[in-house]
């Protein structure tokens, strides 16, 4: 009985998704976004129009931005964050329902957008 219960515990757990947000950069088209995942396990796909936010010109002189949903996005990053190791915090980001803690991602791999620009995930944000 003692089996079946952390059975279903391990499954509960594995199945609860996690909100994530993703600070990405893209090139060679050089522009910055800032992506929302309701789940965390497809943060390596491209997140849909509705869930991308540009930052633009970059996320240090623009530190808020709107949704398509009209869901608001602002956050607050050190301005010496990219230059902090991996893991390390960055920062908050806040959409109005939670705030995140934002830290340095390893600039690994994200997506290609639809453009062929490549983006790297540079900060990642959970809730």
């Amino acid at each position: 009985m003692l089996l079946s219960k952390l059975a279903i515990a391990a499954l509960f757990c594995a199945a609860v998704a996690r909100e994530v947000v993703h600070f990405d950069k893209c090139s060679p088209a050089n522009y910055e976004v800032v992506n929302y995942y309701a789940d965390d396990s497809k943060a390596s796909s491209f997140p849909g129009t509705s869930n991308t936010c540009v930052a633009s010109p970059n996320w240090h002189s623009f530190n808020h931005c709107t949704y398509p949903t009209g869901t608001s996005g602002t956050w607050s990053l050190a301005s010496n964050d990219e230059s902090q190791p991996t893991g390390s915090v960055a920062g908050t980001f806040n959409n109005g329902y939670h705030t995140f803690t934002c830290k340095r991602d390893d600039d690994h791999y994200a997506y290609t957008d639809g453009h062929g620009s490549r983006c790297v995930s540079v900060f990642y944000c959970v809730y």
